[in-house]
């Protein structure tokens, strides 16, 4: 899960999304709920009650308070790969 505050200091458009990498280019992940990103314009985006969001990272179905939250992404075909920490970068 994907935690980001309330406020993000953004002057602008975010979005959050999947890809898949092929020979011929990286593609937006196929998945059975059709969402390829999610943004503050997602329909039914459920914030938590201090305003912050909770995006949900993963294959399967969450349950379903977190649908509206949840960015589907690919099963890892091995499942060795650990993603990276995310940082910031000033």
């Amino acid at each position: 899960m994907l935690h980001l505050p309330a406020h993000m200091p953004v002057d602008g458009f975010w979005s959050l999304s999947i890809h898949q990498i092929e020979k011929t280019g990286a593609f937006f992940a196929d998945n059975a709920i059709h969402r390829w990103s999610i943004n503050p314009y997602t329909p039914g985006l459920r914030r938590n009650a201090d305003e912050s969001l909770d995006i949900v990272i993963q294959r399967d179905r969450p349950e379903e308070k977190w649908v509206a939250n949840w960015l589907p992404q690919p099963e890892l075909l091995d499942r060795t790969f650990h993603y990276p920490a995310i940082e910031r970068l000033d």
